[in-house]
């Protein structure tokens, strides 16, 4: 690390008036793992495209290897030995693992060596291919099945797959952005290994990320941002956890034990009994499951990604539809209402609040506007009259409250018109959170409520689950991260091949224990 690898001097991106990043100064040395950390919308992932070749600079200068940076598009940043992987993958779900690292490669237009594509014949050598990749793989850690389509693998050797692709193209340098917001705990301790390896094999890794334990335990060098200004640019041992959360935010952040009232349960809210899932000659998805949420309580589903939770989840949203799959002896009700009776049409129009996991696919639009995402399951509270068989929307009420809704979560930028898609991830999970609990729902189901979300907005969210809860509100939660569970949940349920296989009430918590159940030693 004795040299000066990327400088950003004096780095200006403006849209228009908005100023995404201001002024920023920094440097990575050359075999540095540098983190990058900030609030959602801070200019993070702005900064990294950039370098990468993917935006354009407004003023300033980025320096790589000591000299002006040269290219203006991705390739030029490949050809050049840096490479980036995004939040969101660029995979082709339909594609084998092999074929999503030679596509784009065809024609020997890349600088991988290893390629050994056969343009003149219209062939491609697979074989070579695979053993090039299956040498890299073994030396990096990775364990990929390059026969497997990609949509049929687990969310971390789709990771895996991406950096397999840019090492496989030459690259020294890489960007990854937010590698382990989408990652289980092991997935995640999986990974920052692999990291480890890679670094110490010569490699310079950027990561962007709001995991400050993650940083602390692998960076060399942090730079830490704020409303797109670089405020701090130190090795790690020179700050704390508690030192990076209040440089990120700008104020001091509570990182302690969540303040809660001691009230007791009351009547229940939502009754699952003895839920069976499957088809005939199928092995069942869930298997006898019985849980209850009740008034002031905060119910915790933790397990391993495809345990089942997702399932139980989507059932509970749907359980008209999903009840021709099961055994016909289970009970859902849904305050005071009986499961086989509701559609997802009728779920939304209950006072429910519901955070899907995924909110790319199941909860928002994002090639159209904060309003029209606002109004999404909720455009019944905004029909004035009837016109032509459908219904005129007061648009005008629905825009004031939705104004109201960014202020109190701070969504960056609040803006209505503003397409969605253009947001930082972050920012897309606190509109989200805001659109469902603004309506003070009685029943909140929520699936990683901080995915993807800064250490502030992490204390925010937080803060209003247990105030819904404190107010009498019941609350499902569904979370990757055990220690939000604990810190949050009154009971938690831990599942394992779709069944609950162990259940742990407030002051039995024992982060060992769980662990243990969640991986099926609770059975």
């Amino acid at each position: 690390m004795s040299s000066s690898l990327i400088e950003f001097s004096h780095v200006t991106k403006a849209y228009g008036a908005l100023l995404a990043n201001e002024d920023l100064c920094f440097r990575v040395s050359k075999g540095e793992l540098h983190a990058i950390i900030g609030e959602n919308g801070a200019g993070k992932s702005t900064s990294m495209k950039l370098l990468f070749g993917l935006e354009s600079v407004t003023s300033g200068e980025i320096r790589f290897k000591g000299a002006p940076k040269k290219w203006n598009s991705p390739r030029g940043a490949m050809d050049a030995g840096l490479g980036m992987v995004h939040q969101h993958f660029m995979l082709s779900p339909v594609h084998t693992a092999l074929d999503n690292v030679i596509l784009g490669r065809e024609f020997g237009h890349s600088k991988a060596k290893a390629t050994r594509l056969l343009p003149s014949l219209g062939l491609i050598d697979r074989v070579t291919i695979r053993r090039d990749l299956e040498s890299l793989s073994k030396s990096a850690g990775f364990n990929i099945p390059w026969d497997e389509k990609v949509e049929n693998m687990p969310v971390g050797l789709q990771q895996q797959l991406e950096i397999a692709k840019l090492l496989y193209a030459g690259v020294d340098v890489m960007i990854l952005d937010e590698p382990t917001a989408v990652l289980s705990p092991d997935e995640t301790e999986t990974f920052l290994q692999m990291m480890k390896n890679l670094n110490q094999q010569g490699r310079t890794i950027i990561i962007i990320t709001h995991k400050l334990k993650e940083v602390k335990s692998i960076a060399d060098h942090i730079t830490v941002f704020r409303r797109g200004k670089s405020v701090a640019s130190v090795p790690k041992q020179d700050v704390s956890i508690q030192d990076m959360a209040d440089l990120m935010v700008g104020r001091h952040v509570n990182l302690g034990e969540i303040k809660r009232s001691a009230n007791t349960p009351g009547e229940s809210l939502l009754t699952v009994e003895s839920l069976t899932l499957g088809r005939a000659g199928t092995k069942n998805k869930l298997s006898d499951i019985s849980i209850s949420v009740k008034e002031g309580q905060i119910v915790g589903l933790a397990g391993v990604e495809g345990s089942g939770q997702t399932d139980l989840f989507n059932t509970i949203l749907d359980p008209r539809r999903f009840s021709k799959m099961t055994d016909g002896r289970q009970v859902i009700n849904i305050l005071g209402r009986d499961g086989d009776t509701l559609t997802a049409s009728d779920i939304r129009r209950l006072p429910i609040g519901v955070v899907p996991a995924d909110r790319l696919r199941e909860a928002v639009l994002p090639d159209e506007s904060l309003l029209e995402n606002d109004l999404l399951g909720h455009d019944h509270e905004f029909a004035s009259w009837a016109v032509l068989g459908g219904q005129w929307l007061d648009r005008r009420s629905a825009k004031g409250r939705l104004l109201n809704e960014l202020k109190t979560f701070d969504v960056r930028p609040s803006d209505p018109d503003a397409k969605l898609g253009g947001f930082s991830g972050g920012n897309q999970q606190k509109f989200v959170m805001a659109r469902e609990l603004s309506r003070n729902p009685k029943l909140i189901l929520c699936a990683q409520p901080t995915r993807g979300v800064d250490v502030g907005s992490i204390e925010q969210i937080h803060g209003e689950l247990i105030a819904r809860r404190d107010a009498g509100a019941g609350v499902l939660l569904i979370s990757s991260q055990l220690d939000e569970l604990m810190a949050l949940s009154d009971i938690i349920h831990v599942m394992f091949e779709g069944r609950i296989v162990a259940s742990f009430k407030r002051g039995e918590f024992d982060e060992g224990k769980i662990g243990v159940a969640m991986g099926g030693g609770g059975r």
